[in-house]
């Protein structure tokens, strides 16, 4: 379903987001690497071994008033983000604006508006791309293309009155984004819809000088702020542009374009692109990582979510899905990740968000206990069991889910899949949802 952003005359919940530290990522491809000019924010303390970070979900729709609440900060840094409540099947209440500026969280997927108001689909706008470089390209490394993405959103009036509406960009990234179209105000009629077309700017001279290698990717956030009547509708933008097309973020940049959620994460992930850790260790102390080899549904009546957050993988289809650890050979494929010519995420293969080629994101395990798994081209199998990994080694992780309070929110996991040697952990990062690990 597309999410959507929903103005509605009503009170604002308020949500202070936890700063999201920054991630490692990396495939087997040349090293992971230049990073985050994205924004800051402390890390909570958690323990020695572990650093919290924001992770993802569908969220509400952000809400201000006359003043505005596009760039809130999260508790260590800024100011927190209005948000009104609307959720989506797969996404928590309302959405955030991530610590330290990174990303609001956009519209509950299939969220609809409360009453008569304004709103967008989608309700958040989600980027990847890469640098596009005008010097020599380094050996190994890839150019972006000249030209910078451009996404469009639909603006629908659901009131009973005609509507002039201001657009604006607001944030500390909002001038690597543009208003490509409309050019002026917008005019919009009772129950008339409209597309408002973005454009993100890719070029390094205008985003300065990349970040050092395996610090990861350039992280940019705004927000669209479409005004009228001395209401604010605000539709968060957040963009990873990579340095090279063979580069990728930190695992902590792709979590802060999901900013519900928090997990805490071993210390040597969230900052480096590039970790390489001794021999991928088992499941890490002091962190917010399960020992889950196999899962069970929370609620047996409902199905199980398992949701793409991101990929940074090589491009090719990866099909995943659950297995019956009683027959670990004998796998149920519940949907394919996409490959897409698309010169900005290396055909789909470098992205949040990643497209499905076929099949959905939820499932109804015919068994008891099961089992998660994925399968890259040319690599093997990645399984939550380690024994059923294609090496025996820990490649997926398993940590549990808070929310923006640090609360953990039963039955709800992050999964992050590893199918090369340096441990970033994002070359598959799924939300898993109404599961528990088996005993």
């Amino acid at each position: 379903m597309k999410s959507r952003a929903i103005l509605v005359l009503g009170p604002a919940l308020l949500l202070a987001v936890p700063a999201a530290a920054g991630c490692s990522g990396g495939t087997a491809e040349p090293p992971a690497d230049s990073g985050g000019a994205g924004a800051t924010g402390a890390a909570a303390a958690g323990s020695s071994s572990g650093a919290a970070v924001g992770a993802g979900g569908t969220g509400g729709a952000t809400f201000a008033g006359s003043a505005g609440a596009s760039s809130g900060g999260g508790a260590a840094g800024g100011a927190a983000g209005a948000s009104a409540a609307g959720t989506g099947p797969s996404g928590g209440a309302g959405g955030a604006v991530a610590a330290g500026g990174a990303a609001g969280a956009g519209a509950g997927a299939g969220g609809e508006s409360a009453g008569a108001g304004l709103s967008t689909t989608p309700g958040r706008m989600m980027w990847t791309a890469v640098r596009h470089h005008s010097g020599t390209t380094p050996n190994g490394r890839t150019n972006g293309p000249t030209q910078g993405p451009e996404q469009a959103l639909v603006v629908h009036n659901g009131g009973a009155a005609a509507l002039t509406l201001s657009l604006s960009l607001t944030g500390p990234g909002a001038s690597r984004f543009r208003i490509t179209s409309p050019s002026g105000a917008l005019q919009l009629e009772p129950g008339a819809d409209a597309e408002v077309r973005l454009a993100l700017t890719t070029s390094s001279d205008e985003l300065g000088a990349p970040p050092a290698q395996d610090d990861g990717a350039t992280a940019l956030s705004a927000a669209l702020e479409l005004s009228a009547g001395g209401k604010t509708l605000s539709i968060p933008s957040y963009a990873l542009v990579l340095t090279y097309v063979e580069l990728e973020p930190t695992f902590g940049q792709i979590l802060r374009a999901f900013p519900e959620y928090t997990t805490k994460l071993p210390s040597w992930l969230p900052d480096d692109a590039n970790p390489n850790p001794p021999q991928l260790p088992g499941v890490v102390a002091g962190t917010d990582e399960v020992s889950a080899p196999a899962f069970e549904r929370m609620d047996p009546q409902k199905p199980v979510v398992m949701r793409a957050l991101a990929r940074f993988s090589p491009p090719g289809l990866v099909p995943f899905g659950w297995y019956d650890p009683a027959s670990p050979g004998a796998r149920t494929t519940v949907a394919t990740l996409a490959e897409l010519k698309d010169a900005q995420t290396n055909d789909k293969s470098r992205m949040l968000e990643p497209p499905l080629a076929s099949g959905s994101t939820t499932f109804t395990p015919s068994a008891d206990r099961f089992g998660i798994w994925m399968t890259p081209a040319g690599v093997g199998l990645l399984a939550s069991e380690d024994a059923s990994c294609f090496d025996g080694k820990h490649r997926v992780r398993t940590w549990s889910v808070r929310d923006a309070q640090g609360v953990v929110r039963p039955g709800t996991f992050l999964i992050g899949g590893e199918e090369a040697a340096n441990g970033d952990y994002q070359d598959y990062v799924f939300l898993l949802e109404n599961v528990r690990p088996a005993p």
